[in-house]
């Protein structure tokens, strides 16, 4: 299941003891509260793990530790018969398509936790998704007064190129 040692060990130990659950199971109050108390774990992909708690955070006391070590590598295969639809095939193509040029797809914190985050321990800082926030007009506000005040001093320099050069036809007319 895993080249690290302690994974297969807790797998191992997992299986001995029975304590596979079935997955309708795996992400409800009851369990996620034996993972706060320490006497259960959930192996699980980081963002399966943390959407589903997250929905639960509300009603839950204490906090949720998300580990970073990667447990198993996914080998999947894609196949279907021979007589399906055309326009499924095309369909299933493009999907497949999609996964393979986006490894991982790109959502924004809010779409993923729409009810907030609040029971995650700051485990990991290399995800940079956890400190994402959406650009507002208040952070733009600094590069709209630098765009006014270049737009003034542009507009300055235009008045002044139209003053030298009426002036410059203008000494031409009076001579």
């Amino acid at each position: 299941i895993s080249s690290s040692e302690s994974v297969r060990r807790l797998w191992d130990r997992m299986d001995a003891m029975g304590g596979a659950i079935p997955v309708q199971e795996v992400f409800t109050a009851k369990s996620l509260e034996m993972v706060q108390q320490r006497k259960a774990v959930i192996a699980t992909d980081m963002i399966a793990g943390r959407v589903q708690s997250s929905l639960f955070c509300p009603v839950l006391d204490g906090f949720f530790y998300v580990g970073t070590q990667s447990i198993t590598n996914l080998r999947s295969v894609w196949y279907y018969r021979k007589r399906i639809d055309p326009d499924l095939v095309k369909a299933i193509n493009k999907r497949i398509l999609w996964l393979s040029e986006s490894a991982v797809p790109f959502m924004r914190n809010q779409d993923l936790y729409p009810k907030g985050s609040t029971c995650f321990l700051d485990t990991y800082k290399q995800d940079r998704s956890d400190a994402f926030q959406p650009l507002t007009v208040q952070d733009m506000r600094a590069v709209f007064v630098l765009c006014g005040y270049l737009i003034a001093l542009a507009s300055v320099f235009l008045l002044i190129e139209l003053i030298a050069h009426g002036m410059s036809h203008c000494a031409g007319c009076l001579a």
